[in-house]
């Protein structure tokens, strides 16, 4: 696991390495989250999406919801849609009697 040095200024500030940053996406304005354990240590987090970012992953949430009836009636046509192919499938499993 590679590890990387910084050194803190007066002010507080830290100056993350140029490999790390390139690593983590991280650029100028980008934000961290830092985590203390509670052994002491420190990790930290590159935020660099933030969940806007993602709205081609998510549905169209301004869509129109759905009303009752149609959920209803959908679920009736997939139960009838599963019976139907049960029961050909049975159909066909059996064996013509013996004459």
């Amino acid at each position: 696991m590679p590890t990387f040095e910084a050194t803190v200024t007066p002010d507080g500030d830290v100056r993350l390495p140029e490999e790390l940053r390139l690593e983590l996406g991280i650029v100028a304005g980008s934000s961290v989250e830092f985590f203390l354990t509670l052994d002491g240590q420190v990790h930290f987090h590159a935020i660099t999406r933030r969940a806007g970012d993602l709205g081609s992953f998510l549905p169209d949430i301004r869509k129109p919801p759905v009303s009752i009836r149609e959920m209803d009636d959908a679920i009736g046509e997939e139960v009838a849609e599963r019976d139907r192919r049960s029961r050909d499938g049975a159909s066909a499993m059996r064996k013509p009697a013996a004459e």
